[in-house]
């Protein structure tokens, strides 16, 4: 792991728990409204608007990553130490990478990043803290597991029926078995998540910094949301297949298998994070923090789309994967995309609209 992490994931916070923020406040509130509120859209259970919303009450879990000990007492050690920490730091790296963007003009065309060795360690640590801390990738992990595990006993059944360790009537009974509904249950261990948490995102931040250069665009007008899944994951040119980080480890050809033992998994994640050819996220609205695999063909092409492309079409491409694989979205009123999901929600109210009192 270069040292750049190393020294960033060593700091300490000691800060009381708090309701978990799958999006930092830090990072909400810099898409927040001339009032230092947001707007809301929430997709799902049910789809509402939400107006003049505190940044610190937006996309918030109880106890997400907090766990009750055998004693039955809760500890909140992940979310006051290290996801404190990233934040922090996180919030700093935002902070700089926008300045950079300013002062570099990032309007016309892509800019890459000059920012110092440790710097850019920072930003990337919080960007792969972002892409697994959310719930959405909890879900895919949990519903890929039993898939993969199912795929991979299928392929070794095979291949011990092919080699002749098994007779046809085993085979048969075995692929019965497999193929049906419920015949299988996985058991995984307790609080794999939380134990879990912290070397998955040294890993992710690690290829990241190894393998991905930092660029910047830069707009004039605000035209950036954010949402519960904040980070688009392009694993090729084809710009309609992004997507959040849970869908991408849990998909293509060769997902990750998540009931591997860690030091395995880490190998499959690792694998399938040098396949990306990019990463993009907002900022804040007027700044998009775009990431390429600088070794595959597909991060050169993507480094160049991404730098030709009108303003307007970058922004709604990241806007539309971000509403897609996100189960609520934030922003400013006069962001644009922001506006149309307003108005697609039946009998949502406009901004001077009395607000929505909140629970």
């Amino acid at each position: 792991m270069p040292q750049a992490i190393v020294d960033v994931m060593a700091t300490s916070a000691g800060s009381e728990p708090v309701r978990h923020h799958i999006v930092p406040r830090h990072m909400l509130a810099r898409f927040a409204n001339d009032d230092g509120r947001l707007t809301v859209v929430r997709q799902t259970p049910q789809r509402k608007v939400l107006r003049r919303q505190a940044p610190a009450n937006v996309g918030t879990h109880g106890r997400f990553y907090s766990y009750q000990d055998e004693h039955g007492i809760w500890q909140h050690e992940l979310e006051t130490g290290p996801l404190s920490s990233l934040d922090g730091a996180g919030s700093a790296a935002l902070d700089t990478i926008i300045r950079f963007g300013i002062e570099a003009d990032a309007a016309s065309h892509m800019r890459l990043s000059d920012a110092e060795l440790v710097e850019r360690a920072k930003l990337q640590l919080f960007i792969a803290s972002l892409m697994v801390r959310t719930a959405g990738f909890r879900e895919n992990w949990d519903a890929s597991a039993m898939p993969t595990l199912v795929a991979y006993m299928r392929a070794r059944l095979q291949e011990k029926h092919a080699s002749g360790d098994i007779s046809d009537e085993t085979h048969a009974l075995l692929l019965r078995t497999l193929e049906t509904p419920d015949r299988l249950r996985l058991k995984p261990p307790r609080l794999r998540h939380h134990a879990s948490l912290v070397p998955l995102i040294e890993n992710v931040a690690t290829r990241l910094h190894l393998d991905t250069l930092v660029g910047v665009r830069r707009f004039a007008k605000p035209l950036l949301l954010t949402g519960e899944e904040p980070v688009v994951v392009f694993p090729s040119t084809d710009l309609a297949r992004g997507c959040a980080a849970g869908v991408f480890f849990a998909s293509g050809d060769e997902p990750v298998e998540f009931w591997r033992p860690p030091d395995e998994l880490s190998a499959q994640i690792e694998a399938r994070l040098q396949t990306v050819a990019g990463i993009a996220v907002a900022a804040d609205p007027h700044t998009a923090v775009l990431m390429f695999n600088a070794d595959t063909d597909d991060g050169g092409k993507l480094a160049y789309m991404t730098s030709q492309v009108q303003p307007e079409g970058l922004a709604g491409l990241m806007n539309m994967l971000v509403a897609v694989g996100s189960a609520w979205v934030a922003g400013r009123d006069d962001c644009d995309l922001m506006g149309l999901l307003v108005e697609s929600v039946p009998g949502a109210r406009s901004p001077s609209a009395r607000p929505i009192p909140q629970r």
